[in-house]
This record gives C-alpha cells, sequence and structure tokens, in this order.
C-alpha cells in the first residue's frame, strides 16, 4: 500500500481553527514542523542534498495516481490553462518525498513565492530569448555600429531590470516579511541559527525552484538553467552548477559581461554578496516603483510597468488576451500531458526573436522552419516620462489567492508518510522491548 493510500482526504488529524492574521478558518494538523528529523550532521545533510532526485518520466500506474488524488481540478466557466500551481503539482509529486517536508509545502504555496517564481520564470525565459538572439547575431559577423552597441545596451539594461525584480522578492524572503518569518534562518524566537537544517531547506528549496522553472519554460536549456539560477543565488565563485558542466567556457566573454550585468561585485571573496542581491545597490538609474511593483498600488503606470505588474499578479488565464508570455503558462492544459511534457501537436512558426531579423546565410546553417511552443517576450521600452502624482501611494493589492485545496492535499501527503513511518517506528521499538 502506498502511504498516500492510507486515506484520499486531506482534512483529517486535526482540527479548524480560527488565523487572526488571515481572517479566516485554517485546518491545523497533529503533526507539525517539528516533529520531522532533520539531520545535525554537515556531511550526513550533503549526502542528502546530493540524493534528491525527480522522477521524471512515472509509469501509467503513478500518472494515473497523480490525475486521480494531485492533480489540479477545473473550477466551473474556468479556463483549462497551465497555472504555476500545475507546475508545483508536477514538482511536489516528482521529487524524492523524503524532502517535501511541511515547511516546504507551506512556503511554496505563499503569494510572494507565487510572485518570486513568476520573476524568475519570466527572467529566465528572457534570458535565453538574449542568449539565442547573441548567437544568431555573432554568427552573421556583423561589424560593430552605434546601433548594435545602442541595442545591446538596451538588452543589458532589459535583464538588469527584470533582476532587480527578483532581487526585490528575494530580499523579502530572506529578511523574513511577508508570512516568510517562521522559515527564517532566525525564525520568530530562535536565539541561534541551526545551519545545518538550514542548509537542507535552503538547498531542497533551491533544487526545487530550478526544477520549476525548467518545467515552466518546456523543459528545454536545462543547463543554461540551472548555470544562471545558481550564478545569481550563489555567485561565480560557488556556482558547482558551473563548476560540474564548465558551460561558459566556449562562450564569447563580451556577451557574458553583457548579460550577466555590471552590478556584480567580485572583491569580497567569502564574503561576497550574491549577484541578485547586488542589483539592489547598484548605482544606475531605475525606475523607483520597480521596488514595489505587483505590491503597492502606484497610479499611472508606464506601459512597461504595467505588463511587469500583470506578470505578478494576474491570474494565468487572462496571459494570451494580454499578450502575456510566461513560459507555458497560460496555455491550454489540453498541449500536455499530467506531468505537462509537450503532447505531440504542430507548433506555429516562431516568431522573430527580440524583432531580430536573421539573414539568409544564417537561416541556412539553422534550422529552416524553427518553431516554438510559447512566443518570445516582447518587453515594452522604457519610459522616462514619468507622473509620480501628488502623494505618495499607501494601498497595497490583495494577496493573489492560493489554491488552499492543493495545498491541502500535500500536507496530507506528507503527514501521512510522517505517520506511517511514526508507526514502523513504534512498531520496532515493540519488537526490541518484547525481544529484550
Amino acid at each position: 500500500m502506498e502511504d498516500d493510500d492510507i486515506s484520499i482526504s486531506p482534512y483529517e488529524d486535526g482540527s479548524w481553527e480560527w488565523d487572526d492574521a488571515n481572517n479566516r478558518l485554517e485546518f491545523k494538523f497533529n503533526i507539525h514542523e517539528e516533529t520531522q528529523t532533520v539531520p545535525t550532521d554537515r556531511v550526513q545533510a550533503s549526502n542528502i542534498i546530493k540524493s534528491l532526485e525527480f522522477a521524471d518520466s512515472p509509469d501509467l500506474y503513478e500518472l494515473l495516481r497523480f490525475e486521480k488524488r494531485y492533480q489540479r481540478q477545473i473550477k466551473n466557466n474556468v479556463r483549462d490553462v497551465v497555472t504555476l500551481q500545475d507546475i508545483v503539482d508536477v514538482v511536489l509529486f516528482s521529487a524524492s518525498a523524503q524532502f517535501i517536508t511541511i515547511p516546504i509545502v507551506k512556503i511554496l504555496h505563499l503569494p510572494a513565492t507565487e510572485r518570486f517564481l513568476r520573476a524568475l520564470i519570466f527572467y529566465c525565459q528572457y534570458y535565453l530569448q538574449v542568449e539565442e538572439t547573441l548567437s544568431f547575431r555573432s554568427l552573421e559577423k556583423r561589424l560593430p555600429s552605434s546601433n548594435s552597441v545602442a541595442y545591446e545596451k538596451e538588452l543589458s539594461e532589459d535583464l538588469q531590470d527584470l533582476r532587480f525584480l527578483i532581487a526585490k522578492e528575494y530580499s523579502t524572503m530572506i529578511l523574513g516579511g511577508d508570512r516568510f518569518d517562521k522559515y527564517h534562518h532566525m525564525g520568530v524566537k530562535k536565539k541561534l541559527s541551526a545551519s545545518v537544517r538550514d542548509a537542507v531547506f535552503y538547498e531542497t528549496l533551491f533544487r526545487l525552484i530550478i526544477q520549476i522553472v525548467w518545467i515552466a519554460l518546456g523543459r528545454k536549456s536545462g543547463k543554461d538553467i540551472e548555470v544562471e539560477i545558481s550564478r545569481l543565488f550563489k555567485s561565480d565563485r560557488f556556482n558547482f552548477a558551473e563548476h560540474k558542466y564548465n558551460f561558459r567556457a566556449a562562450k564569447n566573454v563580451n556577451e557574458q559581461l553583457l548579460m550577466s550585468g555590471r552590478c556584480v561585485r567580485r572583491d569580497r571573496l567569502l564574503k561576497t554578496e550574491s549577484p541578485l542581491i547586488n542589483e539592489i545597490f547598484c548605482q544606475r538609474p531605475i525606475a523607483y516603483r520597480m521596488s514595489g511593483i505587483g505590491v503597492v498600488k502606484y497610479p499611472n503606470l508606464t506601459p512597461r510597468l504595467k505588463y511587469i505588474k500583470r506578470i505578478l499578479i494576474l491570474p494565468e488565464e487572462e496571459f494570451q488576451a494580454l499578450g502575456i508570455t510566461v513560459g507555458i503558462l497560460g496555455l491550454s492544459r489540453k498541449l500536455f500531458d499530467p506531468m505537462l511534457k509537450e503532447t505531440k501537436q504542430k507548433r506555429q512558426p516562431r516568431l522573430g526573436s527580440l524583432s531580430r531579423k536573421v539573414s539568409r546565410a544564417s537561416v541556412s546553417t539553422t534550422s529552416v522552419n524553427p518553431t516554438t511552443l510559447y512566443p518570445d517576450i516582447d518587453l515594452p521600452k522604457k519610459s522616462f516620462v514619468q507622473d509620480f502624482g501628488d502623494e505618495l501611494p499607501g494601498e497595497t493589492y490583495s494577496p493573489k489567492p492560493i489554491d488552499t485545496v492543493q495545498k491541502m492535499k500535500w500536507l496530507g501527503r506528507v503527514r501521512r508518510r510522517l505517520q506511517r513511518k511514526r508507526e514502523l517506528e513504534e512498531s520496532l521499538m515493540r519488537k526490541r522491548s518484547v525481544l529484550h
């Protein structure tokens, strides 16, 4: 019998309590985070982290079980499109079960985490798009000109703005704001940090995030995604993905500098800050409303800021109608199997990446009819004319509702696994006592 076949209902072994902070009823399990064992040895923790794997190709029985128990059910009068919750469901189901703990499930179901993941997916999609554009330009062997220099500068600034978008959400997480205080390394009432436990928690969440972004981008360019996300959060010196793949060795140095930006500090060795946090303190012109976009209700937003705000807060069902592309988010679920792998259907011809015009010579060296699962990002241009209004905005957006049903399903699965483990340990203890 499977660990999640013990019970179908997620609302067992607990009670309903009123949550004053959220002004609603919340189901509280009898099994809490503290009941889960965590490693205390660094070597053991390292081995545990290395063993995290994803069963990306489950058998037919597993697929049917996922569809029946864990796949998000479509509500009436709602378009059946891929949502971020669908991707999170696939990752939680395919990951090694022992890594999916109660805190991991809860942190993946916070509104701020959704904004963070959307920003990261959007950035990685645009990053790969820019990388492809630069590779085509290098194939054409164009001579540098004032237009090409200005164009590359524009691409670099776009990437910097999108990194800032991730950084402002990430800084909320590491400072313990917006309901992240329970998962902060110092917690709410702690005086000492549990460094080993926190390392396992962080690395587990980090690996899950990479998997989420990879699936959201159609399971393409996995190494590029892993290397770039590792660089953002860990810097070049601690980018183990880069050391593993030696990925950037064959790439053009100027292109690497263009894509990494100029906000990278390399002078502090072990005390260096991650490139993502450096984006916040970088001395460069930036629209101040980027710091609160998606949270604070700013009046008179520019087209660029409106576009970014919609990416962070709108339901995925509205993406296609507004011309928003964030990987496979907003696409029909009929294009994919339960594990969100693309089914074999005829794709639409691909549009030009970042408005590039590829010459006939370069086309002949590549595929004749390139196709794509989702369209390229058409990021609105910067506007330097901004209407700030007469007063500072004080109103904020209501957090995007989290799918509580899906959250409870995964918490129930973890609870049943813990309950089964506890019963097995108690049974072993009774057998030992009888033998002695």
